[in-house]
């Protein structure tokens, strides 16, 4: 496997063990709609969740590393169709984490400012 997806598969790990650790439920993994791949789903506060995993081996405070504009209109759509697949029907919102290898992780609640219900 190539080193930046061993990267992203081990980012993806820690971000899943880390929800868990605080109380989410892990719904789905690198789920595929259209051009999107979820990276997670989660359950918590009583909410449906998707959450986008940025894992880099750099620092991560260059722009690139932010969700752009169409990123998050691909996301938006992409969790408005898992929720009328799986016929959910919970408040819903768009979280980010972003891992720094090896061990700084953190997590941006509500990320891309949306209104799902």
């Amino acid at each position: 496997m190539a080193k930046h997806l061993e990267l992203g598969v081990e980012g993806g790990n820690l971000a899943a063990k880390y929800l868990e650790s605080k109380g989410y439920t892990i719904l789905d993994r690198n789920w595929r709609w259209r051009k999107a791949e979820v990276d997670l789903f989660v359950r918590g506060e009583n909410k449906l969740i998707l959450v986008e995993v940025k894992t880099r081996s750099r620092s991560l405070e260059q722009e690139e590393d932010l969700i752009s504009e169409n990123k998050a209109l691909l996301l938006q759509s992409a969790l408005e169709a898992y929720m009328k697949e799986k016929n959910i029907s919970l408040e819903a919102r768009i979280d980010l984490i972003k891992i720094e290898m090896p061990n700084k992780l953190k997590h941006f609640k509500a990320a891309v400012q949306a209104s799902f219900e």
